[in-house]
């Protein structure tokens, strides 16, 4: 049987979810899946089975600004005991179901942290409406970088810390938004003065 303890949502949007599985001959493994949070489809797996015919379990997850995914809980086997786990991923770009790869539009900003300006870039696999927004913690929106049309391709821009009427804005974090008609990447990005 399978049973998910953590969730936790990827800079991408994806949803990511992490426990354990009943595994045919290898007892419990450690199993963390990806699903579209529009569709609800599976995007990828990963199984984890440890030495000894081991009993795994994942308990938590957590994602860094650098797009690694870190899950950790414990391994029990028969000769060890009861040891801690980390595994640790790098989170895919593009996903494939069946034979045609998924696109999905990551945002990265760089430098991160920034003063005064920070570029925001991430690719289109096709051309489409896009909409890139700065918003405070509270969910406001404080600068609108684009909204409109954009051509397939790489794309980059620039915010200078400061909101759609010009004036600057306070040292602290705030949220980059990409959103296109098929999902929404958000990247955390800090403003030090």
């Amino acid at each position: 049987y399978d049973v998910a303890n953590a969730v936790t949502i990827a800079p991408d949007g994806d949803i990511l979810v992490t426990g354990f599985s009943d595994g045919t001959g290898t007892y419990w493994d450690v199993a963390t899946l990806a699903y579209d949070p529009i569709t609800g489809k599976q995007r990828w797996v990963e199984r984890w089975d440890g030495m000894d015919n081991s009993t795994d379990e994942a308990r938590a997850l957590i994602v860094n600004d650098a797009d690694c995914l870190f899950v950790t809980g414990y391994t029990y086997g028969s000769t060890s005991g009861m040891d801690q786990l980390v595994l640790a991923y790098q989170l895919p770009t593009t996903t494939d179901i069946g034979d045609a790869p998924v696109f999905r539009s990551v945002l990265l900003a760089h430098p991160n942290p920034f003063n005064p300006r920070v570029q925001l870039s991430f690719a289109l696999s096709e051309d489409t409406l896009a909409k890139l927004t700065v918003r405070d913690l509270r969910g406001r929106v404080v600068a609108t970088l684009h909204d409109g049309s954009l051509a397939a391709g790489e794309r980059s821009f620039v915010w200078e810390g400061r909101d759609d009427l010009g004036r600057e804005m306070s040292a602290g974090v705030y949220l980059a938004e990409l959103r296109t008609p098929t999902g929404a990447s958000t990247r955390k990005i800090m403003l030090v003065r």
